[in-house]
């Protein structure tokens, strides 16, 4: 049985220190030739831009809103006002629901963009939000 145990473990040994070095060895990088500048050309499909182009007109439903206001009519035209006034390369427009007024911002196209915009926009009025008409 000794001999047996002790046998085991003489391959046991030797298994580890044959293949320990490998494993070390393989993680070793050299740094001595720097590594040389690589290049990736693309062929692109030139019709691809006009794709795009006429894919950026389309007009999709699944638009996203910043509100700014909820309440009274006069309310809506101050806030309104003070909005064009600050933030004139965004549309904006009072909306009617039944007993009060939104006022709404932009048409954005993806939930990025309205984040993107909503940044700005709440430097001025905290209380902004983006929602989905």
């Amino acid at each position: 049985m000794k001999k047996l145990g002790a046998l085991s473990i003489k391959i046991l040994l030797t298994a580890f220190f044959l293949y320990s070095p490998k494993s070390i060895a393989q993680g070793v990088v050299s740094t001595s030739t720097p590594p040389e500048k690589a290049t990736v050309t693309v062929h692109q499909d030139s019709r691809i831009k006009e794709a795009l182009a006429i894919k950026s007109k389309m007009n999709f439903d699944d638009n996203f809103k910043i509100q700014l206001y909820y309440g009274n009519l006069s309310g809506a035209n101050n806030v309104i006002g003070k909005f064009r006034k600050d933030f004139s390369e965004y549309p904006s427009s009072i909306e009617y629901e039944t007993p009060n007024h939104k006022v709404w911002v932009g048409n954005f196209r993806n939930r990025i963009a309205a984040d993107r915009a909503l940044i700005k926009i709440q430097q001025k009025f905290s209380n902004a939000f983006v929602f989905k008409p």
